[in-house]
């Protein structure tokens, strides 16, 4: 089984497929999604109505694809923030490689976080590592006073 923080409600893991399946239930209406505990509506297909909804589809293939999902999450709130981004997805699983930045990142003490070595330099290959959250709130305040934090103050590679 893949090590994920939290497997989502209406997911199990499939031993012989190696991937996360839904759970149906079998007692719902045709109009209401068929996954256990979902309460949504069914997704408009063009020819009718699917069987699950939009966002139990999605909670499927984040967790099938959480290396996929982490570089959308990390593009988009470069995009929110007016960031450059000019990382592919190769590029970022090269990145998080070696590294148990899938099921530790957040923003807690001991989470995994992606830094930028330079700050203006933006989201670049060359540029990242994965560190600390707390290494990487202290940098940022450093930063933002108007120090400068040696490179050699962050080893390269996985921080434990």
């Amino acid at each position: 089984m893949p090590s994920l923080r939290i497997i989502p409600a209406g997911l199990r893991w499939d031993e012989e497929r190696e991937c996360f399946l839904l759970r149906l239930s079998k007692d719902k209406s045709k109009h209401h999604c068929q996954v256990k505990f979902c309460r949504n509506d069914a997704a408009l297909h063009n020819n009718g109505r699917r069987k699950i909804c939009h966002k139990c589809r999605s909670r499927l293939y984040r967790a099938n694809n959480p290396e996929i999902d982490a570089y959308h999450h990390l593009k988009d709130s470069a995009g929110k923030r007016d960031i450059r981004f000019t990382l592919t997805l190769e590029q970022f699983k090269l990145v998080i490689a070696g590294t148990d930045y899938l099921t530790k990142r957040g923003r807690s003490p001991g989470h995994l976080q992606i830094d930028r070595k330079r700050a203006e330099a933006g989201y670049e290959f060359g540029n990242l590592r994965v560190i600390e959250a707390t290494h990487n709130g202290g940098k940022g305040v450093l930063e933002r006073n108007g120090h400068c934090l040696p490179e050699e103050d962050f080893e390269e590679g996985d921080p434990f």
